[in-house]
């Protein structure tokens, strides 16, 4: 992508960031769309159960921590793959109040089929930023997020599921 002037006046800056934000938004809209008509499953379960094929075994909280989402979120997501039978759940022989998920033949044939990126097109494309851009970005981001002044709760859901 090639970089344009910055426009002359403040107006016209934010409404030319206000259009970069629409970008982003509409492509991760896309990808999340594409998902759900290709292969009948949201873009967070789709994550979720790309996890799980790269780690057979993976415990509720590792996916979780992975997702960067609520333990309960995690949860819930495994409901629903288990539901489909996209997953299976068994007793970890340590300790048996862990639970590891490993895909189902049906779990495994659905992420074959599945458009990529598994987790979704904005944490592929933030994985590919170098540090320095990341870093600025999260600085600035840090500063629309004061003045905007969102709730918390919010962070932690998959994009997928606002």
């Amino acid at each position: 992508m090639t970089e344009t002037p910055l426009p002359s006046t403040h107006h016209q800056l934010a409404t030319q960031v206000l259009r970069q934000f629409r970008l982003v938004f509409g492509e991760v809209r896309q990808h999340f769309s594409e998902v759900e008509r290709q292969v009948g499953i949201g873009g967070a379960q789709l994550w979720a159960l790309g996890e799980i094929g790269r780690d057979p075994g993976l415990g509720i909280s590792d996916l979780a921590q992975r997702m960067d989402i609520h333990p309960s979120t995690a949860s819930n997501l495994v409901r629903q793959l288990l539901r489909k039978s996209l997953v299976v759940s068994d007793r970890s022989p340590e300790d048996r109040r862990n639970v590891l998920l490993r895909l189902t033949e049906a779990g495994a044939a659905l992420l074959r089929n599945a458009p990529g990126p598994h987790e979704g097109v904005l944490p592929a494309a933030l994985q590919q930023l170098p540090p320095d851009t990341l870093r600025q970005l999260h600085q600035h981001l840090g500063t629309l997020l004061q003045v905007l002044d969102p709730a918390s709760a919010g962070a932690r859901t998959p994009l997928a599921e606002l």
